[in-house]
């Protein structure tokens, strides 16, 4: 108890009150944390990242075992029934040996009976009969063993020219119409166009464009009539909206994938440029169709030019991957230059020349000509581009055109599977050159879509 008692007053005893931090401790204590915190979290998305590509491999190993395991079952199944087919060659030709050694020792038996045997003329004579009517039928029989081993010989080689023929035949077709799908294209094909033509479409165009700049139509039906068939003629379904109803929307525009484009189209002056706020209107008009509308892309045409501070509008985003793309009258001219052949016959475009009785003006080809042509052609890629983009700015799923498989059938029956020879062979390349593209593939990659979708459709 004694003992005891000096414990118990230093557990009374109060300890000292703790010195207090510097002011500068939780400072670098939270420093200290972040960076912990931040290097947990790189190591976690390392990992992860890892992870990914590791599942990746792994799959893609998976693929590649499923295959060879396929194949080697496909070798043994061959292997097997060959070894039938010889298994049942040797076994006729056993039952035909000894068919014959039969047959022999029966004939000595007989022989040595009758030679051993004191029998009359009649009764040998009768026995050779009988021993020769044995040898008839052994005969027949080994000829019977004969034609079935002569048919089964035949009937293998029958169905490997039936296989042969049927390879040949295939690779027939796909040469035939490898040759018959490249011969329209031959024929098609028109020769490039000479300076004085290039010429004679840009004045043309100039004209149509002129006609529409100098004699404003008020309501700018015509101008958008014009555009529609425009767009029709570069590939697009066109749909024109009418009424002022229609919310700074002119045309939509509709591709093959059935991507939504949204157009306005602007008919103004030579001397009017296009401000900044009309084109922040219709940005404003293509932001609110996208709450309701999955929009790929937009365009802004107009028979003029464009303020400095327009394209900063255009240039800005409208939500994920979809900004206003700007046509002038540049744009405009070189690409109804182009496509002078498709509108020459066009309705629209007839009755704005009937309607404003617009010469075709012949001009020489300006130093700007050349930058107008190359403006549009810079002008038409992007927007193509983005029609084929997702709004995240992804590409979209392409599905294949049967031009492209055809195209595919046919390189494979002239390169085989050899995709890196598909890929430098030009008149095949250029069926699948817009994919690669558009999905932005390196040569690997697109060597492996060749070869998946070639298995896809082998498979099939």
């Amino acid at each position: 108890m004694a003992a005891a008692a000096p414990q118990i007053a230093r557990a009374d005893e109060r300890p000292e009150p703790p010195t207090p931090p510097s002011p500068s401790a939780p400072t670098s204590l939270a420093v200290i944390c972040d960076a912990l915190n931040a290097c947990r979290d790189t190591i976690h998305r390392a990992v992860l990242d890892e992870t990914r590509h590791t599942t990746a491999a792994a799959a893609a190993l998976s693929d590649q075992l499923k295959l060879a395991r396929h194949a080697l079952r496909e070798t043994e199944l061959e292997r097997d029934q060959a070894v039938a087919r010889a298994e049942k060659c040797e076994t006729l030709q056993l039952l035909t040996s000894e068919a014959l050694r039969e047959e022999r020792e029966r004939r000595s038996a007989a022989e040595a009976a009758a030679l051993c045997r004191e029998a009359s003329v009649a009764e040998v004579r009768a026995a050779l009969r009988a021993a020769e009517e044995r040898l008839r039928a052994s005969e027949e029989k080994e000829a019977r063993l004969r034609v079935l081993l002569d048919e089964a010989r035949e009937e293998t080689r029958v169905k490997a020219r039936e296989k042969r023929e049927a390879h040949e035949a295939v690779e027939r077709w796909a040469r035939e119409e490898a040759e018959r799908r490249r011969t329209p294209r031959l024929e098609e094909a028109a020769p490039a166009p000479s300076l004085a033509e290039e010429r004679e479409a840009l004045g043309w165009a100039q004209g149509v464009v002129d006609a529409l700049s100098s004699r404003i139509d008020l309501s700018g039906r015509q101008f958008v009539l014009m555009c529609a068939a425009l767009f029709t003629a570069l590939g697009f379904t066109a749909h024109v909206i009418d009424g002022p109803g229609d919310r700074g929307v002119d045309i939509r525009l509709v591709d093959r994938a059935e991507r939504l484009c949204l157009v306005q189209c602007k008919c103004k002056g030579k001397k009017y440029k296009v401000q900044r706020d009309e084109v922040e209107s219709f940005a404003t008009a293509v932001r609110n169709a996208r709450s309701t509308e999955d929009v790929a892309s937009c365009i802004f045409v107009t028979t003029t030019e464009f303020t400095e501070l327009a394209p900063e509008v255009g240039r800005r985003e409208i939500g994920e991957g979809v900004a206003v793309v700007l046509w002038g009258r540049e744009a405009l001219v070189a690409l109804l230059a182009r496509q002078r052949e498709a509108l020459r016959d066009s309705a629209a475009l007839g009755s704005i020349l009937e309607l404003y009785t617009a010469p075709p003006v012949h001009r020489a080809a300006s130093p700007a000509t050349p930058s107008a042509r190359e403006g549009a052609e810079e002008e038409v890629e992007p927007i193509l581009r983005e029609l084929s983009l997702r709004p995240n700015g992804t590409p979209r799923r392409m599905p294949w055109s049967e031009e492209e498989e055809h195209a595919l059938l046919e390189a494979v029956a002239v390169h085989g599977e050899k995709w890196s020879a598909i890929m430098d062979d030009e008149h095949f390349h250029r069926f699948f050159r817009e994919r690669f593209v558009t999905k932005r593939m390196t040569r690997q990659q697109g060597q492996m879509c060749l070869r998946d979708k070639w298995r896809q459709a082998s498979s099939v």
